[in-house]
């Protein structure tokens, strides 16, 4: 049985089926501004810019803040659009349930500003973590989760001890097109919540 959680992810991506998709890239990172200004502050959470990092980075402390581990959470967007505004709730959520300073940074997008600009951002932003803690988390999400498995791997390379751990969900890490003709992708295309209105699109160079 599902859990109410996923009920409740199923029930918002329905409650948007049929939203006409945006026109260009331009629109979608728009779109995704005005989904970001609706963030409202999370109680026990301070909120603010994270100087140190690109414009548009935040730095989320809970009222009581640990200074053992820090977390820095890398927000999706398939490498060309999102926010770290638009993961400020998520962030500052986690920031309270674990009582851990978050750095949210903003990182540069394709196809303006191509690899490893983002990355080297993000590289950025781990340096700034490790500043507030000996130790950071480093997750993401979705392409979020891809640059952050790149952080976690760079500092692998360089034997950084800093880096206490990684979590990755829902990333986005072998783009193959080929990898997009085959299996679930295709298997249950007709059936999943957020499959069925792709229309093959993961499947096109």
């Amino acid at each position: 049985m599902p859990s109410k959680a996923f009920a409740l992810l199923e029930s918002i991506i329905e409650a948007g089926r049929g939203a006409p998709p945006p026109a260009d890239r331009a629109a979608e990172r728009r779109q995704q501004a005005e989904l970001a200004a609706l963030y409202r502050p999370v109680p026990g959470v301070r909120d603010e810019p994270a100087g140190a990092l690109r414009d548009g980075s935040y730095l989320m402390t809970p009222d009581t803040a640990r200074d053992d581990v820090a977390i820095l959470y890398i927000h999706g967007g398939g490498f060309r659009s999102g926010t770290a505004g638009m993961a400020r709730s998520i962030s500052a959520h986690l920031a309270l349930g674990t009582s851990a300073r978050v750095v949210l940074p903003e990182y540069r997008l394709a196809p303006e500003d191509p690899y490893p600009a983002g990355l080297d951002d993000c590289l950025a932003a781990f340096g700034h973590a490790a500043t507030l803690a000996p130790r950071v988390v480093v997750a993401g999400e979705s392409a979020g989760a891809n640059l952050a498995l790149g952080v976690l791997l760079r500092l692998a390379a360089d034997r950084d001890p800093r880096a206490l751990a990684g979590v990755l969900y829902s990333g986005v890490f072998d783009q193959r097109a080929d990898r997009y003709r085959k299996g679930s992708w295709v298997d249950r295309a007709a059936t999943d919540a957020v499959l069925r209105d792709m229309d093959g699109a993961m499947s096109r160079d």
